[in-house]
């Protein structure tokens, strides 16, 4: 199992953000120094043309150590040893300031930001080689892997991402570049709208893993006990279904058309054969291999026409290379395909999109709206008559479904709001990524007669640059958005927050209970204080068509509840029903809102 060492009282407090209690993954950053002493990057030198006569007297030229000096303490070292690094002898100074700072009431808040433990390594010829620094509560440890326990003192499983250097950035006395880890963990059961904290320590191993939870990656491959995703050589990937023996080809190719509209409308360009890339040449490899999360780094480029050319009507001849890599990620535990992309867009006039091959034969769609789930035939019907054609895309919020009996895909997107149902591949959802135009509005397009607002050059809009994309695949079955589903969704859409606290900042965060909403069909849309100051105002949504039963319960007392307009006048006609101090039920109308007053026990 390891030993165990410090840091003392240090832990990560997870907030979970959707009325839900979950488990999940939970990925968070610390700084190597908040664990145990980790190793600057470049050291700093108050004089670098000193030629010291003692290591001593280097040491004390070393930047934060001669800055104590400056300020008029004295910055003598609390240990002195000599150490060995393959066949050189170095002399190790350790300043311990932690004493120092306590003296002075304004910088205790710094703690968490500032090291006040120095070893500073001089050699032979009195320079000054390395510079290893520690918080005051860090273990007094050179080496070892952040231990992450829960209240009960059980080791959770943990995964090390990455580690990479940068600024503290609420560090405000001393900011230098440090190593930081990004670390993701397994939390459990997480109350909706609560608190649990867990703590931190140091060990020279990770936990293990059960084989049943356990993220595998190989060279062009992901597998959790859900899915199992294979990147094939054109660049698309293989999405299987363990749990319904279902595979679904073909997804995340390319698609690309001119786009001679404006920022309001797509405007197709007449004759325009749309490009598929079918035979890209992209690179794999595998950038973690779990335990907890496993990710594939697919790079390739997309040759695409340099604009449009305005006196033939046509794409341009020339060609750019817009590069791409893409980020295909499975978590442990869930069913959920994340994507990652970063694109260097070069070219002009243009719609990029993304291709999901469902074969479903689905005769209608499923995307979320404002308070609904909207389901719409996947071709538009009508509009000929039209001042406007109706337009073949669909608007959504954060996902869009095609699903049957047998099979289904949910696309969840964060940004990407616009989708189209192609009667291709059984129903294939293609998803804008990009559209690159240069007026704001412009007049006689064939998706729309007349300019939408002012007819103006907007160059910025051609997007050209990095552009990053992020969005989920997640397979599914069955003829409905269920409960289960939309837990998924907003899992995504909302990951769970964290903070580090000590656990004297944070001594009521071991568990808290905020709100739990059931059933998983209701959803919250706001959770605020009242404008007058009367209570918590929780304003929920029914995404039934049928009325529902909805129970609250709360991890804090109440002493009244009742139903409010949404300009939070009173609502006499909603019946809300306090069953006891923590709990009160109420019924939604199918698609309807209920807000609701909750005053709390004083």
């Amino acid at each position: 199992m390891g030993s165990q060492m410090g840091p003392q009282g240090l832990g990560v407090a997870i907030f979970n953000p959707i009325p839900k209690s979950r488990s999940g993954l939970v990925v968070f950053d610390i700084a190597v120094s908040d664990l145990r002493f980790s190793r600057l990057p470049e050291v700093q030198l108050v004089d670098p043309h000193l030629h010291a006569k003692t290591p001593l007297e280097a040491a004390k030229n070393e930047a934060h150590v001669a800055f104590v000096k400056s300020q008029g303490f004295d910055p003598s070292p609390s240990a002195t040893r000599e150490i060995r690094i393959g066949d050189e002898t170095l002399t190790e100074f350790e300043f311990d300031f932690t004493g120092l700072v306590m003296l002075f009431p304004q910088l205790r808040d710094a703690l968490r930001h500032l090291p006040t433990v120095y070893r500073v390594r001089v050699n032979s010829e009195n320079r000054v080689v390395e510079v290893w620094v520690r918080k005051h509560d860090a273990a007094d440890a050179m080496s070892g892997l952040p231990m992450i326990t829960d209240d009960a003192g059980r080791r959770v499983p943990m995964q090390v991402l990455e580690s990479f250097f940068q600024k503290d950035s609420k560090a405000h006395l001393v900011a230098d570049t440090e190593e930081y880890l990004r670390v993701a963990f397994f939390a459990e059961s997480v109350p909706g709208l609560g608190a649990k904290r867990y703590s931190l320590s140091l060990s020279k191993e990770s936990p293990a893993v059960s084989e049943d939870d356990r993220v595998s990656c190989t060279g062009d491959s992901l597998e959790n006990s859900f899915v199992r995703v294979t990147v094939n050589s054109d660049g698309t990937i293989t999405l299987y279904d363990k749990r319904t023996n279902t595979e679904y080809a073909g997804l995340l190719q390319f698609e690309d058309t001119a786009d001679i509209g404006d920022e309001y409308d797509y405007c197709p360009l007449q004759g325009d054969v749309p490009l598929r890339f079918e035979d890209l040449d992209v690179l794999c490899e595998c950038v973690h291999d779990g335990p907890l999360i496993g990710t594939l780094r697919v790079s390739g480029s997309l040759r695409i026409p340099a604009g449009v050319d305005s006196g033939i009507a046509a794409r341009s001849e020339d060609t750019v290379v817009c590069d791409y890599e893409m980020e295909i990620s499975v978590y442990s535990g869930s069913p959920a395909v994340h994507v990652r992309m970063e694109l260097d867009n070069q070219a002009r006039d243009h719609r990029l999109r993304i291709l999901f091959p469902t074969y479903t034969g689905s005769k209608t769609c499923l995307a979320d709206s404002m308070f609904d789930i909207v389901e719409r035939p996947v071709r538009p019907s009508g509009g000929a008559d039209w001042y406007q054609p109706v337009a073949p895309t669909y608007p959504m919020r954060s996902f869009a479904a095609l699903l049957s009996e047998e099979r289904g895909l949910v696309v969840c997107t964060r940004g990407l709001v616009e989708f189209e149902v192609l009667d291709e591949g059984g129903g294939t959802i293609a998803l804008t990524l990009l559209r690159s135009v240069g007026w704001l509005s412009k007049a006689g397009m064939t998706t729309r007669r007349d300019a939408a607002g002012p007819v103006l050059e907007t160059p910025g809009a051609q997007c050209i640059g990095t552009q990053v994309f992020e969005f989920a695949v997640v397979p599914t079955q069955g003829p409905g958005v269920g409960p289960d589903l939309l837990q998924t969704v907003q899992e995504y859409l909302l990951p769970m927050a964290y903070v580090l606290a000590e656990s004297s900042d944070s001594p009521d965060l071991a568990l808290v209970e905020g709100v739990e909403v059931e059933p998983s069909a209701v959803m919250v849309s706001a959770l605020k204080i009242a404008e007058d100051g009367s209570g918590w105002v929780l304003r929920l949504w029914n995404t039934l068509r049928n009325r529902t039963q909805c129970t609250i319960r709360l991890g804090v007392p109440l002493s009244a509840c009742d139903a409010l307009m949404l300009d939070e006048t009173p609502d006499d006609e909603t019946e809300v029903s306090l069953v006891d101090d923590h709990t009160v039920c109420v019924e939604i109308p199918g698609r309807g809102l209920v807000t609701l007053r909750l005053v709390l026990a004083h």
